[in-house]
């Protein structure tokens, strides 16, 4: 095994959870296979920036400067890309091995690990943030599925990602999946509750730390998403946009 998968093998045996390299082919796999008291498939992909971009920052730490990182913290094509290889593996796999559930396992590696995650997230998600001008509150609400969503388009074979990023591990669950309710209820998800941050869209709802736009419209048309979203919501005077990320970082 790599190194990279050696360490999901271990990450997962942390919350006693066996995890099974399955052997390379010829046709496309998924890196392992959980036989407990669900079958699980998971597909492992990596995140990373252009060899260009880390020698960048490598050299700017060397002459004991401040690297500067500007991103979005919206959907990110790239991102989409690597999901869809990994949807690649779990599809062609899932029929025969009669699984239960099928989830990604996701690791950021870039210069900037915090805006890939918020990227990886709002891509998976479709999230964007909604800004109101007549709440009380200076903070943004997040809204799910407000753009394009990896989550939705692969709602049929999607269950949920982990992602793990600068050392923490959290766990995304897809409530477009028509597996959603099984898998929050599963007993592989149980191993997980109370160890780490567990996201589901549909409990955040319910407490009002989210949105959702639950609409069949145009996500391109951002007019009309935004309209939707305030009349759902009673927003009269707002912003639904992505934000820009500034990370600054030294060597110390």
């Amino acid at each position: 095994m790599s190194t990279l998968e050696d360490y999901v093998v271990k990450c997962l045996e942390n919350f006693s959870v066996i995890a099974t390299k399955i052997p390379e082919s010829n046709e496309k796999t998924p890196d392992f296979l959980i036989e407990q008291e669900e079958s699980v498939l998971i597909e492992l992909k990596e995140k990373t920036d252009s060899e260009e971009k880390h020698e960048e920052q490598k050299e700017v730490f060397a002459q004991n400067n401040v690297y500067e990182h500007i991103a979005t913290t919206g959907h990110n094509n790239r991102i989409s890309g690597v999901i869809t290889g990994g949807m690649k593996q779990l599809k062609n796999r899932k029929s025969k091995h009669n699984c239960d559930f099928c989830l990604l396992f996701l690791v950021t590696n870039g210069v900037a690990q915090g805006s890939q995650a918020e990227q990886i997230q709002a891509t998976l998600y479709g999230k964007k943030n909604v800004i109101d001008f007549d709440s009380q509150s200076n903070v943004a609400t997040s809204c799910y599925y407000a753009y394009f969503s990896d989550f939705f388009r692969y709602k049929d074979t999607l269950d949920g990602a982990f992602l793990a990023s600068k050392g923490r591990l959290i766990l995304l669950l897809n409530d477009q999946s028509p597996n959603f309710e099984r898998f929050k209820n599963s007993n592989f998800i149980k191993k997980f509750q109370d160890k780490i941050s567990i996201i589901d869209p549909v409990e955040l709802e319910k407490d009002n730390h989210i949105y959702i736009a639950d609409f069949d419209a145009d996500r391109k048309n951002e007019a009309l998403m935004t309209s939707l979203v305030f009349e759902k919501y009673n927003i009269k005077k707002g912003l639904l946009i992505d934000f820009p990320n500034y990370t600054h970082q030294a060597q110390v």
